[in-house]
């Protein structure tokens, strides 16, 4: 079996999209489809590693090195390399609206990025482009405090979206969309609570 079709089941193995194990394997979704599609037949022992430690798997697995005992299923027995986690709300990408509980929703969030309360949330509209896309599912976690700049989960009047954060030198906030379309929105302190800190992009479409 080529390293190319191992990726793939290994990839959907832990139902992971090849622009999550990319960004999880800090390569483009690119690079992961040329390795799959074979156009890419002789990965680096760096991509290789970084593939393989993204899957939570050796880099012998990967490659077919390591033996298959004979009568066992290759994955038996092997701790779980996600974890499932809430997909709690839908954040607007342009001005504040209510956000929208998915209830039920969860995402299989690679394990080496879980930690106890974080959570994903969906991204809707275009005032974050072109860093955040429609679509994108970001992972947060609770916070309550964020440094300027960092982009964030706000609730405006209990409205919710995402932005990054300025305080304003006259006092209250400004949250900034990266989209230069969409103009910058001013708040008083009193009007903003900040819910929570995006740390990445877990998983989205891109061309």
């Amino acid at each position: 079996m080529e390293i190319g079709e191992r990726l793939k089941r290994f990839r959907e193995a832990r139902h992971l999209s090849g622009y999550a194990l990319a960004n999880a394997a800090s390569m483009t979704a690119t690079h992961v489809k040329a390795i799959e599609d074979g156009t890419t037949k002789s990965p680096t022992a760096g991509t290789l590693t970084r593939l393989a430690e993204a899957l939570g798997i050796t880099v012998d697995d990967l490659i077919g090195a390591s033996p298959i005992p004979p009568g066992e299923n290759h994955d038996a027995g092997r701790p779980e390399h996600t974890v499932e986690v809430p997909i709690r709300a839908i954040a607007s990408g342009g001005p504040p609206i209510d956000a929208e509980e998915l209830e039920g929703e969860t995402y299989q969030l690679l394990r080496h990025l879980y930690r106890d309360g974080r959570y994903v949330i969906r991204i809707v509209g275009d005032s974050m482009y072109p860093h955040f896309w429609s679509g994108d599912l970001l992972l947060v976690e609770p916070a309550s405090r964020v440094k300027d700049g960092q982009v964030a989960i706000v609730k405006v009047n209990r409205e919710s979206t995402v932005k990054r954060v300025f305080k304003r030198k006259k006092g209250g906030w400004i949250l900034k969309g990266d989209n230069p379309m969409f103009p910058p929105i001013e708040v008083d302190a009193e009007e903003v609570e900040v819910v929570g800190r995006v740390l990445k992009i877990v998983d989205g479409e891109r061309p």
